[in-house]
């Protein structure tokens, strides 16, 4: 589900989408070196791969829903690998923008919220392979595959809690009091959005990077955006529709931005 109307908004409005007549160095470096940048890299083969196998999979897994999902209907918790892949896994394009940009910034701590089957995970590891990197996930099952898929890729760098985000969160902190990258997807509430981060923030220091999934996937979804990019440590958010940055450096200008990406 999208908001039509902001999807409307953002390709009429959005701008930048090469960096000319930005005025922030960091942000036109941003642009050109990760968001058009062109390079094929040999991480995206493996990513390839390993959301093509999922997509030849036939298999069914019941599917426990803990926050606000994706899909509907009346057979939603028993679900075929390739359609959850298809309808909630996230398109290649993003994947490999959280590669590129993990790569960009080179984070020591990375906490994932959604983990899903693995694949968001998947591009974030490869893009520093040293990272310690934390990934909650709601869901067994989808837990279970993607721990599967980390072994068969040989990561040894990723620890998947699964359970609630309240409850995991607690316990990723004890591990890694200060968050470099965080990727946000998963319950996509508005009340649920701002609590957890709010939970995330006290470990966030002002070089962090945070990235929320579906900022426009409802109205709640945009009211969350909205409140949380004028929140007093927020910096620079910007807005590439399907993804939300928030970056907390005081170096940078206040500032909000559409990019059409």
């Amino acid at each position: 589900m999208v908001n039509i109307r902001a999807a409307a908004a953002y390709y009429l409005f959005a701008t930048h989408k090469r960096g000319y007549g930005i005025h922030s160095p960091f942000t036109y470096k941003l642009i050109r070196r990760v968001f058009i940048d062109r390079t094929i890299y040999e991480a995206y083969e493996t990513m390839n791969k390993a959301r093509k196998d999922y997509l030849k999979s036939g298999e069914r897994i019941f599917v426990t829903d803990l926050g606000t999902g994706h899909h509907k209907g009346k057979n939603k918790n028993n679900r075929r690998i390739c359609t959850i892949v298809r309808q909630s896994a996230g398109k290649p394009k993003y994947h490999r923008l959280l590669f590129r940009l993990v790569r960009f910034f080179q984070p020591l701590t990375i906490l994932e919220a959604g983990t899903s089957l693995g694949l968001s995970t998947l591009a974030l590891a490869l893009g520093k392979p040293n990272a310690q990197i934390f990934t909650v996930e709601g869901d067994p099952s989808s837990a279970s595959l993607a721990r599967q898929l980390f072994k068969k890729q040989e990561l040894h760098n990723i620890t998947v809690f699964t359970g609630s985000f309240q409850e995991m969160f607690s316990l990723v902190f004890t591990r890694a009091n200060k968050l470099d990258f965080v990727f946000l997807d998963g319950h996509h509430e508005e009340k649920a959005t701002l609590h957890y981060f709010d939970m995330i923030l006290p470990h966030l220091h002002e070089k962090s990077v945070m990235i929320l999934d579906d900022i426009h996937w409802s109205h709640g979804m945009e009211k969350a955006w909205n409140t949380l990019r004028a929140y007093p440590s927020v910096r620079l958010s910007l807005d590439i529709f399907h993804m939300g940055l928030v970056f907390f450096d005081t170096g940078l200008s206040r500032q909000s931005m559409s990019i059409r990406f």
